[in-house]
Formats: C-alpha cells, sequence, structure tokens
C-alpha cells in the first residue's frame, strides 16, 4: 500500500511540474493585457530598425529614443542629441559634421546651434557661421535661418519630409579670419 501511495504521488508530481512548466511558458510569451505588438502600438516605426542608434533594435528596445523614459511611460517618440564643437579660423573655411540617423516614421527633424559673435575693436564683427542638414551624398536638405539676441547668434533649421538615411549636421564658415565655439541639438519626431 505504501509502494502504490508513493507512486501515485510522485506521478502527481511530475504531471503537476508539467502541467505548472507550460503554464509559465505560455504566460512568459504573452503579451500583457492591451499592451499590443510593436507595430500596432508603432505602425510607422520598422520594428527591425534602431530609432536611438544605441545598438538595440527597435522592437526589443525598452527605451526606444533613448530619453531615459521606458516606452510603456513614453508618450512621445524623439530621439534628441546635444553636441558642441569649434570652427578654426581660416581662409578657406572650416566645418563641423555630426551624423545623424534617419529612420521609417519620422515627422521632422529641429535642431540649433548657437555661438558668441565677436567684437574686435574697433568694429563688432559677427562670425559668418552656418548650419544645415544635408544628405550623406552632399544635397542640402535644410538651411538654418539665424537671430542675433545681443551677442548671441542662434541658427535654427526644419527638416519635413525626409526620407529613411543617413544625414549630416554641418557647421561652417566660409572663411576669413574668425572661428570660434559653438553648442547645438537636434531632435528626430516620428510618429
Amino acid at each position: 500500500m505504501v509502494q502504490s501511495d508513493t507512486l501515485v504521488g510522485i506521478v502527481g508530481a511530475v504531471i503537476l511540474v508539467a502541467v505548472m512548466g507550460g503554464v509559465f511558458a505560455y504566460e512568459y510569451t504573452q503579451a500583457p493585457p492591451g499592451a499590443g505588438t510593436f507595430s500596432s502600438l508603432y505602425p510607422s516605426l520598422d520594428p527591425m530598425g534602431d530609432i536611438d542608434s544605441d545598438g538595440i533594435e527597435n522592437e526589443v528596445d525598452d527605451d526606444l529614443d533613448n530619453d531615459g523614459i521606458a516606452n510603456d511611460m513614453d508618450n512621445e517618440t524623439t530621439f534628441a542629441a546635444s553636441f558642441s564643437g569649434s570652427l578654426s579660423p581660416a581662409a578657406e573655411g572650416s566645418e563641423f559634421i555630426l551624423p545623424v540617423h534617419v529612420d521609417q516614421g519620422i515627422l521632422h527633424v529641429v535642431g540649433n546651434v548657437t555661438y558668441a559673435a565677436v567684437f574686435p575693436a574697433p568694429a563688432p564683427v559677427v562670425p559668418a557661421f552656418s548650419a544645415s542638414l544635408r544628405t550623406a551624398e552632399g544635397e542640402t536638405v535644410a538651411t538654418a535661418t539665424s537671430q542675433v539676441t545681443g551677442s548671441t547668434v542662434m541658427l535654427s533649421f526644419e527638416a519635413m519630409d525626409l526620407a529613411p538615411d543617413e544625414y549630416e549636421l554641418v557647421v561652417s564658415h566660409s572663411g576669413g579670419d574668425i572661428g570660434g565655439d559653438f553648442t547645438g541639438n537636434y531632435a528626430v519626431h516620428y510618429e
């Protein structure tokens, strides 16, 4: 009698472990209620893309836009970056180039560059910096406009209807003895 009770107990335990393993596997592979699939939550984004260029595909990235807010708590998908640089004085001019990645589902790219005007004696001179967004092939898709406030110059641009591709944010000056430091930021807004 004891032997048959032990055998029944062992068989029951094995069946219970098998059933619980199946339930666990099923629960583990199911999305939480209301979560939806990546494609239903982000219909315009490529699941295999990488909008924040962090090496993690969009579909498995817990923070698509790398803003520190988990996707399920984030109501906006925008990749933003800040940068700084310097243009050296040169007769032929100089350029600062920053790569900008644009993925499927883009609404627009906005950005600005800020630098200080130089006031040497006897007359003030504002460096002729410019900023633009261009394709990797060199085609300009947005040119910044400038606004001067006191001794600060801000260059701002916006580009819409861009194809998913690699772009370059270019800060440059056309030449002369004036160079200088600048700071800036850009944001790629997605649907």
